[in-house]
């Protein structure tokens, strides 16, 4: 079973839950993960040293000790102009594409005096402008040391990226400095990025803990945080019976779990200068670390270098396949082995001396048809073979393979299932037209018409039923990636194999909510011709323990295929239920305003499957509230209905 992370099993099996549906359509298929880059901080004068010795970046500091002797002797009408050369700690040269800039670690920009905070202010400005003119990739400054003026630290930072073209910023932040608060520091970053309203050249250059271990909620709020660059200090690591640097267990979990994320990890030497860099065993001992992390799930390495890329879910029913498409789904061994075993059961289930009408409506390639006929060998019965499919092209390879591959023993069809009329009954009707919810690819308005052909008395479906999940989740990657597509962008899910995310509610049996249920065969649709019977709403609650920010909702489905043979990417059961099948990625379903939840909140979610008859669209919308002792609710947030009417996002059933 696929568990929440847990620095328990981190440091054996460092995997995220996350399952697919796997399209990649359109996308360029050449996509791969960045790789774990190692850097260290350095003098100029040592960093060509450095890059000889295999790092592959350096973080350089911009100024000297001159620049803040110069700025204290100013008088309050002064302004900082340009930097007078003793006070330049960097020059470029022909490594500035692998160098950072570090900025001056004795500005203030949270201070409590203003003339320290113009000052501040104007050193930080024309560092980053210096760094920029360079051409250096970032520029690393200090956090606020005042928590209490984290938004006045982020009005600044937001001027330093208004005054700037490309130049990224890192704030350097602890990943936890308060044992009284674990989520101070975390709640400090919250701060500055809503402050700068989740600005794209904004990261955060986050700390490892020196001694001790913070929580596993909190390194997941983190994981789930824009990490421009991982800093490790030499004083973290501790020596192993041979005296050279090692991590210990904890503090190797934690950095296994940050290296899913190919991050640029920075190794600086805190209150030992000079510790790092005059030991090469602590890059070695690093890189032999990144070098031997165990391999990706089936899932990951299946979709190398997508992860966290949004794409937009198939429509089947309206858009004919591509060929590159199919091939992809029937990549899938697991999916067609839970198939072939439900179909085996319910041919098991039959007389032995029966004849079996099989139908498999929206038969693609036929990979469902090569599955009923195996089950039909192994369980020794007689089947009559049907095969269906509404794509012309597809249809064609169907042809081909009953004439190499089937002897000519399978009835093809070609037409919409949901007109398909013929003059017999049908014995097992099997499809596979799951989306990443289950429902969102229409496959009830399709097994509606179908089934029309079962037997009224003992015909089946598989699949049976199925049940959509959904629980919050925090993700900056996502939500700023929908962002980017423009208007009507948070009002369509997406299909998406989630990386950089945490899950939001708490860690028990409610965190995945189910909201509602569709099963197969439904005779009561017979009497409905308006599709309202497929209409759906859905009122789920979710307990919040931990601070964090709702950017939108995870969905998941489980599937029946017959009795109990299902399939299922919902984290808590997919390894038991379907364990390493990729073809369905989750799906993630936006919300255009975050909602910051507090410790012990709780979130609400609401969700309409809807349709007017000729199409079917998902709304959407949530809040968050408290709950006094005296159990008075006190509102704290909530979002608009998205995609009302589906004006932006639907599904045609024409």
């Amino acid at each position: 079973m696929t568990e929440p992370r847990s620095l328990m099993t981190l440091s054996d099996d460092v995997s995220v839950t996350s399952s697919t549906r796997v399209p990649l359509f359109g996308a360029d298929l050449t996509r791969r993960q960045k790789a774990t880059a190692l850097g260290i901080c350095s003098a100029e004068s040592a960093s060509q040293l450095f890059f000889e010795e295999g790092y592959d970046f350096v973080a350089i500091p911009l100024t000297t000790e001159d620049l803040k002797y110069r700025v204290e002797s100013l008088a309050p009408t002064d302004k900082l102009a340009e930097f007078h050369e003793v006070e330049v700690g960097y020059y470029p040269n022909e490594f500035t594409n692998q160098v950072f800039g570090l900025a001056s670690p004795w500005i203030e920009l949270d201070s409590d005096d203003p003339l320290v905070v113009q000052r501040s202010s104007e050193v930080a400005l024309r560092e980053a402008e210096y760094a920029e003119y360079c051409g250096l990739q970032a520029v690393i400054l200090f956090g606020p040391r005042n928590s209490t003026n984290s938004m006045q630290y982020g009005a600044v930072i937001m001027e330093l990226l208004n005054k700037t073209n490309i130049i990224n910023i890192f704030v350097r932040i602890d990943i936890s400095n308060n044992e009284a608060d674990y989520f101070s520091s975390w709640k400090v970053w919250q701060a500055i990025r809503t402050a700068c309203d989740y600005h794209p050249r904004l990261h955060v250059a986050l700390e490892m803990p020196i001694k001790e271990s913070p929580p596993i909620e909190l390194i997941s709020r983190w994981y789930a945080e824009p990490i421009g660059v991982l800093i490790m200090s030499c004083l973290t690591f501790v020596a192993n019976p041979k005296g050279y640097p090692v991590l210990g267990r904890k503090h190797k979990a934690i950095l296994s779990l940050f290296l899913q994320l190919k991050p640029r990890l920075l190794l600086c030497d805190n209150d030992e200068p000079n510790r790092v860099g005059a030991s090469p065993d602590y890059s070695i001992y690093l890189k032999h670390l990144i070098k031997t992390q165990p391999p990706p799930p089936v899932v990951e390495d299946f979709a190398e270098g997508y992860k966290d890329y949004l794409q937009i879910p198939l429509q089947p029913l309206s858009h004919d396949l591509e060929n590159i498409t199919y091939e992809v789904f029937e990549r899938d061994p697991v999916k067609y082995a839970q198939y072939e075993q439900a179909i085996h059961a319910a041919l098991a289930d039959r007389p032995e001396d029966s004849v079996t009408r099989i139908a498999v409506v929206g038969a693609g390639r036929g990979p469902l048809v090569d599955c009923a006929l195996r089950a039909a060998i192994q369980s020794g019965r007689t089947v009559d073979m049907i095969a269906l499919e509404k794509n012309p092209n597809a249809f064609s390879m169907l042809v081909k393979r009953n004439r190499e591959d089937w002897a000519s023993k399978v009835t093809l069809v070609f037409g919409d299932m949901r007109q398909w009329r013929p003059d017999y009954k049908v014995d097992i009707l099997v499809s596979e037209l799951l989306g990443s919810m289950g429902d969102n690819e229409l496959s009830p308005e399709c097994l509606d018409g179908a089934q029309a052909v079962l037997d009224e008395e003992t015909g089946i479906s598989i699949p049976s039923s199925y049940v959509p999940f959904v629980t919050p989740i925090m993700s900056q990657k996502l939500w700023t990636e929908a962002r980017k597509l423009g208007n009507g962008a948070f009002d369509r899910a997406y299909v998406v194999l989630m990386n950089a995310f945490d899950f939001i509610a708490t860690d028990d049996e409610y965190r995945f909510q189910p909201l509602w249920a569709f099963h197969h065969p439904d005779r009561a649709a017979i009497q409905h011709v308006d599709n309202t019977h497929n209409k759906r709403h859905a009122h789920v609650r979710f307990q919040v323990s931990t601070p964090g920010v709702v950017h939108g909702f995870a969905g998941y489905f489980e599937a029946t295929l017959y009795k109990d043979i299902s399939l299922s990417i919902l984290p808590t059961t997919m390894d038991v239920k379907s364990p390493d099948m990729f073809s369905w990625f989750p799906m993630y379903i936006p919300v255009q305003n975050p909602i910051y939840v507090p410790e012990n909140s709780q979130l609400e979610f609401q969700m309409w499957r809807q349709t007017d008859g000729t199409k079917v669209w998902f709304e959407w919308a949530a809040n968050s509230y408290t709950i006094l002792r005296n159990g008075k609710h006190i509102e704290l947030s909530s979002t608009r209905i998205h995609n009302p009417s589906g004006k932006v996002s639907y599904c045609d059933l024409s």
